[in-house]
């Protein structure tokens, strides 16, 4: 799986981060968007469509995690909403960690992955 990563500067010392993970039969597995913010890293996950439920999610968290560039960070974090269960798995599959019990106000799952 090959992974491209861009770096955007967004203001107030905070970066984007975006991986691209390409390879698989030529098609676009997906992306990551990350927004740092006091040394967490805030992601989001897109797969293409046409493959999900094939791990290629976890996948690529795991390899998103493992990335240089995140060194100096401490958690990487994201959001789900409770009825997503798809997402919700492949967060837990790839090692983040659920934080509450229940889901915030806005019916949000948030997870996180210690990076130190």
């Amino acid at each position: 799986m090959e992974v491209l990563i861009g770096l955007q500067n967004s203001g107030n010392s905070r970066k984007m981060i975006q991986t691209e993970h390409a390879g698989w039969h030529g098609k676009r597995i997906g992306s990551i968007d990350c927004e740092v913010k006091e040394f967490i890293a805030w992601v989001g996950l897109v797969v293409n469509p046409t493959i999900h439920r094939q791990g290629k999610g976890k996948r690529m968290l795991r390899l998103f995690v493992t990335l240089p560039y995140l060194d100096a960070l401490k958690e990487v974090r994201g959001g789900i909403e409770i009825d997503h269960i798809a997402s919700l798995q492949c967060f837990i599959g790839a090692g983040l960690v659920r934080l509450d019990e229940k889901p915030d106000h806005e019916n949000i799952v948030n997870f996180s992955y210690s990076l130190r």
